[in-house]
């Protein structure tokens, strides 16, 4: 579930996406208790990072097909940052007790 709203019309239905903070992803993901806020920080600030930097070359791109390579791009990083805030919370990986 990305941070997407509708495309203005003329630009094949490519959604537009917005950059966002480690905060926004806490509160999609839920993500309430400071420990764990704490140790997905460093796991989470380059891959957002990557996220904006997408969202970025989005904004300023108009080829088409560009635009929906990043597109595609831009929602591949968000499935990352979910699956590593959905491991944390479940314990896995570097969590792990």
């Amino acid at each position: 579930m990305s941070d997407m709203t509708p495309a203005p019309a003329g630009e094949n239905a490519v959604q537009a996406f917005s950059q966002r903070t480690i905060e926004n992803f806490f509160e999609e993901f839920n993500v309430t208790n400071p420990d764990m806020k704490a140790k997905l920080l460093t796991l989470l600030t380059h891959i957002i990072y990557g996220y904006n930097q997408a969202v970025i070359k989005l904004e300023g791109e108009h080829d088409a097909y560009r635009r929906e390579q990043l597109t595609r791009e831009i929602d591949e990083i968000h499935d990352k940052i979910a699956r590593t805030i959905q491991d944390a919370l479940a314990g896995k990986g570097e969590f792990s007790p």
